[in-house]
């Protein structure tokens, strides 16, 4: 790949990056709003949190993460009430096909 096609390639690719680091910070806005407006849930949340966390000791894992049931019930609340698909704004309009090291990528 020469460095010009480099270039245009990794200029094509960054807007997919950076749209999908914005959907999760918008998931992280709406998370950040719905416990704030809802301080009952928060508090619940900060209970299971620091349970959780005496319990590991302080050595999170993500077997540990993953046993945060309300946690879990925060989060898919938080996206089914707002679901994050229709802010993305990019649309795949054509197939391109790239050479990278005498082989080729999509159709």
């Amino acid at each position: 790949m020469t460095g010009e096609s480099c270039r245009d390639l990794r200029g094509k690719l960054s807007p997919f990056f950076t749209e999908k680091s914005r959907c999760y910070k918008t998931g992280m806005s709406f998370l950040s709003f719905e416990l704030a407006m809802n301080n009952n849930i928060q508090d619940k949340l900060r209970e299971e949190i620091n349970a959780t966390w005496k319990e590991c000791k302080g050595n999170l894992t993500y077997k540990t993460l993953i046993s945060m049931t309300y946690m879990d019930m925060v989060i898919s609340e938080v996206l089914r009430k707002w679901p994050l698909f229709h802010f993305w704004t990019e649309d795949a309009t054509r197939i391109i096909q790239f050479k990278l090291q005498n082989q080729y990528f999509g159709k």
